[in-house]
């Protein structure tokens, strides 16, 4: 039986995600915006970060689970190491993309929104 999940921006709108570091869509094509009749212009990205997410983690087509958990392992281990998102991101892509040169495997994840990845006060 095949279980399918279907989030639209109005759905991502409900929830207050004010004071969240960060959001992960680790699903195929999450990050597409693919405007459809009654749909936001927006898309599911802009919906979270409207929504109070600080910054947006997901991806723009669909790869094998393979790569993608490495890259997102890499990418969290990288995070819990001090790295900020952006470069934490980059790092992991980075090192993908020395096993799978095709950057159908390691584009695949942007990083949208305002992260804030300051070192020092303020």
């Amino acid at each position: 039986m095949k279980i399918e999940t279907i989030m639209s921006a109005e759905k991502v709108m409900g929830p207050r995600l004010t004071g969240k570091e960060l959001v992960v869509l680790s699903a195929c094509e999450a990050g597409l915006d693919d405007v459809q009749i009654g749909e936001s212009v927006f898309g599911l990205k802009w919906a979270f970060i409207l929504s109070g997410a600080k910054a947006v983690v997901l991806s723009c087509w669909s790869v094998p689970s393979k790569e993608d958990m490495e890259l997102m392992s890499r990418f969290y281990s990288l995070m819990a190491d001090g790295k900020p998102k952006a470069e934490a991101l980059r790092l992991a892509k980075l090192e993908l993309m020395k096993k799978k040169p095709n950057p159908f495997y390691w584009g695949v994840f942007i990083l949208a929104g305002n992260p804030p990845d300051k070192t020092g006060p303020g």
